[in-house]
């Protein structure tokens, strides 16, 4: 078995090619349950189908620390999250922190 970074990246390299910045280890269901804003909007709540929550699966940021979308993959699948704009020092990962 492979460490929890390069399994992240094995998934995030499966689904998006090597055009990722970033990736974390996660579930299937910690993915499908992130949410944001005032109606805790969940764009991936029905992500996967078939897939069980306890499988693996990798935040992938792509772009750039100023411009970075976050997906949520598994399985060689991806989903769109979240597009970040703005400055940014440092690369992002894990999943989108919102305010």
């Amino acid at each position: 078995m492979s460490s929890p970074p390069a399994q992240a990246s094995a998934l995030c390299k499966a689904a998006l090619g090597d055009a990722y910045l970033s990736a974390s280890l996660t579930t299937v269901g910690e993915i499908r349950d992130w949410g944001h804003g005032p109606t805790n909007e969940r764009p991936a709540e029905n992500a996967f189908p078939g897939i069980a929550d306890s499988e693996p699966a990798a935040w992938c940021w792509t772009g750039t620390p100023d411009h970075a979308t976050d997906y949520g993959v598994a399985h060689g699948q991806a989903v769109k999250l979240m597009t970040v704009i703005g400055p940014n020092s440092s690369t992002p990962s894990g999943p989108p922190l919102v305010p």
